[in-house]
């Protein structure tokens, strides 16, 4: 697969951003979407078509933001640098971005943008500056990427936009099934219970978590030596997950260490509930359900329910609760670089539950929508993994695209789920010489 190298000017028009006047309200509510590097703080899909705000063309006609066309992509290059999408429509955006409007006739916008996330650790390195670094539109203009021709672009990012086509839909399954659960939930708790759920004070109706939980603590406070032979991992709040605990970077402990993690109480049991109690607080909580041969460090706190109070599917469903979060954050959370749950205090937390037999009747379908989330984030991460793996690959050349066809609308799309498997192991084959 033959290459050139080019300079982003000579595949691209770089474009800086600007913002209207705020204190100028003619300027914003209109019909043009603009967006700002927040926007893409947790944004996880390729293509974004509108931010939290939009602005007027009045507000755009007396700023120095310009309105792009679709395509174009956007790449934040202050506060922070890296976050990157690719415009769905016409879009503009603040000053924190350097956006690459692509010339078709020699890039293709879908492996551009695969060709700047491959690089993107590079990219960051571009950055100067000392009170924040910035990527000058300048330095991006001179950056230098390899392109093979437009038609073996095409191939390469259909085979990446497939997959990254059904990553996004099981996340868009799995947030539906998460808004179907929150509502089950609520609409069973506003069946029962006829006052907040959360309460300042203990009183009639209410119980404290001390109360539903048999146990409620962190995990361990020192940590032990790694060892890269050990078979038990030493988990902390970086290595928990929507549903589970993320085992390839974390810390491996031998047998010594993790007998001793057992005896203080550090390895969590089946049916407790975790929870991220440092640093992002209360962003991760899940359950536990089959017994943990692992053992996790402080910045994790355990729940472990008396099953004659409440069950473990109920209070995930309060810990997970809008109204838990909000009332947390603002009574329980000390620091400001590290804010962290403060867990004697946490304990008090009063709730409004009902009695144990009524909470046997939405239990079945709280798990049953769990379990389905979980097992979408199972297929989830195997093609994140694949995708991932295929990236550098693909965008370097080592797997050579050249014997592959497309169909006339350069994409793999019409392709089933088992279809599209079985395409790219084809592909991996080619690559491993063995076809």
């Amino acid at each position: 697969m033959p290459v050139k190298t080019y300079k982003i000017r000579d595949i691209g028009q770089v474009i800086g951003g600007g913002t209207p006047s705020t204190s100028n309200p003619d300027y914003y509510g209109g019909d043009i979407p603009w967006l700002s590097p927040k926007d893409l703080s947790d944004y996880k899909k390729r293509y974004i078509d509108h931010g939290e705000k939009n602005i007027t063309k009045l507000g755009l006609n007396n700023s120095s933001a310009r309105l792009m066309p679709a395509g174009t992509i956007l790449l934040s290059s202050r506060a922070p640098i890296g976050y990157l999408a690719i415009a769905a429509n016409h879009i503009c955006t603040n000053q924190g971005f350097k956006s690459i409007v692509p010339d078709k006739e020699k890039v293709d916008s879908e492996y551009l943008y695969y060709t700047l996330k491959n690089r993107i650790e590079e990219i960051k390195g571009l950055g100067v500056g000392t009170t924040f670094a910035e990527i000058s539109g300048k330095v991006l203009e001179s950056y230098e990427i390899s392109l093979p021709d437009l038609e073996d672009q095409r191939k390469v990012s259909s085979i990446l936009s497939s997959l990254d086509e059904r990553i996004e839909i099981i996340q868009s399954v799995n947030d539906n099934l998460a808004t179907v659960r929150d509502g089950i939930f609520l609409n069973w708790l506003n069946k029962k219970i006829d006052r907040n759920i959360v309460s300042s004070s203990p009183s009639n109706g209410y119980k404290s978590l001390s109360q539903l939980c048999r146990k409620i603590t962190d995990g361990s406070h020192f940590s032990p030596e790694s060892d890269s032979n050990g078979k038990h991992a030493m988990f902390s709040v970086k290595d928990m997950g929507e549903y589970g605990f993320n085992r390839n970077d974390c810390k491996m402990i031998n047998e010594e260490s993790f007998e001793m993690m057992k005896s203080s109480g550090c390895v969590p049991e089946k049916d407790d509930v975790l929870i991220a109690k440092d640093g992002s607080y209360l962003k991760q909580i899940f359950l536990v359900d089959s017994t943990m041969d692992d053992a996790i460090l402080s910045s994790i706190a355990i729940f472990r329910p008396d099953l004659n109070a409440i069950y473990p599917e109920i209070l995930l469903s309060y810990l997970k609760s809008p109204a838990v979060y909000n009332y947390v954050k603002d009574n329980f959370v000390s620091g400001s670089a590290v804010p962290r749950i403060v867990l004697k205090s946490f304990k008090q937390l009063n709730l409004a539950v009902p009695p144990i037999e009524d909470q046997n009747e939405i239990i079945e379908s709280l798990r049953s929508i769990r379990f389905e989330i979980a097992s979408n984030l199972m297929v989830l991460n195997k093609l994140i993994e694949l995708r991932d793996y295929l990236l550098p690959k693909l965008m370097s050349g080592e797997i050579d695209v050249s014997p592959l066809s497309l169909p006339t609308k350069y994409s793999f799309s019409w392709l089933s789920g088992h279809e599209l498997l079985v395409s790219i192991l084809y592909i991996l084959l080619i690559y491993h010489g063995v076809m």
